[in-house]
């Protein structure tokens, strides 16, 4: 038994002095951004000539010109360069919620190593020899460093009411603008064919679009800073309502069930959270559905009550298609 236990205790301590000069290594090979480091004739171990000077959340990093092996810290930032056509080595498969990003499919997912999300395995970061580290500001800022000393690391501040922000500046630095500048030109052309559709019904139409919990609803089309009312804005279907002077609202955009009959939308979206169980989900919606004040909405009363899905909530390229999807398909009647 004792030396089974002095086996594995050598294997670890080596396990730990090879982790430590690789990291040494890779500390004389690349430099933090946060250093003002003047480059002679190459960059790491990238000549100049191959390589960028790219501004970010952190400061300024060089990186590839043409980055090859990425590795990706955040679930938005992974769906932007799947909206880019470009796949990573490795990827925070489950975010925060401890889910896959329901808009990246599992053919999307082979073949990319799982490196965790908060806390990321440096481990495995290291052992994929990336030539670029994309990363958020909220959740990787304090290893930014340690990121730095493995491979140029790029770190993008997240803007849940602008998902076009953090896609342009994903799309940067994977040197991808000009498909970047086609997602966003092809988005626009949907939103205007919806408006087109939609024509006089678009003024007309009241849109709620709420998540629940136990005794509190989400208001996320009165939420500014969301990702539902962002997109809701471009399409033209918020409108002042009752619900911005009548109703006592707690953080802006969450109420009570006992205020439930003054959603005044005569549609309803409902859309719940990636972190609740479905079994948790439907248990709390005929909870909602039980209350009597619900059977007093106009929306309930025309039965134009949807259940959607978890991508209401963002954040990305292809989550705002499906929230498109949506309005085509309920609103429309067309994909």
């Amino acid at each position: 038994m004792v030396v089974r236990w002095i086996h594995c205790l050598k294997r670890g301590w080596l396990l730990g002095l090879v982790t430590f000069f690789l990291v040494c290594a890779c500390t004389v090979v690349y430099h933090p951004a946060s250093t003002q480091v003047k480059f002679s004739t190459s960059v790491g171990n990238v000549s100049k000539a191959s390589s960028r000077l790219i501004k970010h959340a952190m400061g300024e990093t060089w990186i590839p010109v043409h980055p090859q092996r990425v590795v990706i810290l955040h679930g938005f930032l992974w769906e932007d360069a799947i909206a880019l056509g470009f796949k990573p080595v490795g990827a925070a498969v489950r975010g925060w919620a401890s889910i896959t990003p329901p808009q990246i499919s599992l053919e999307q997912l082979q073949g990319v190593v799982d490196v965790g999300y908060v806390p990321t395995n440096i481990e495995k970061v290291l052992a994929l020899k990336p030539d670029l580290i994309l990363g958020t500001f909220d959740a990787q800022k304090d290893i930014y460093p340690l990121l730095s000393h493995i491979a140029p690391t790029v770190i993008v501040q997240i803007n849940i009411h602008d998902w076009k922000d953090h896609f342009i500046r994903v799309a940067e630095a994977l040197d991808k603008t000009k498909e970047a500048q086609k997602v966003l030109t092809d988005y626009d052309s949907r939103l205007q064919k919806f408006r087109d559709a939609m024509g006089d019904r678009l003024s007309k139409t009241r849109l709620s679009v709420i998540g629940f919990e136990k005794e509190i609803c989400w208001l996320f089309n009165q939420q500014k800073n969301s990702f539902s009312y962002g997109i809701l804005s471009e399409v033209g279907l918020i409108h002042t309502t009752s619900l911005n002077q009548n109703i006592p609202m707690l953080d802006n955009y969450l109420i009570s069930w006992e205020r439930v009959d003054e959603i005044d939308g005569n549609v309803i979206f409902v859309t719940t959270f990636a972190f609740r169980k479905e079994e948790e989900t439907q248990k709390n919606l005929q909870r909602l559905q039980s209350v009597p004040l619900w059977f007093k909405l106009k929306a309930v009363q025309n039965n134009k009550v949807y259940r959607v899905g978890v991508y209401w909530i963002g954040n990305g390229p292809l989550a705002a298609n499906r929230v498109i999807n949506d309005l085509f398909k309920y609103l429309f009647n067309k994909s």
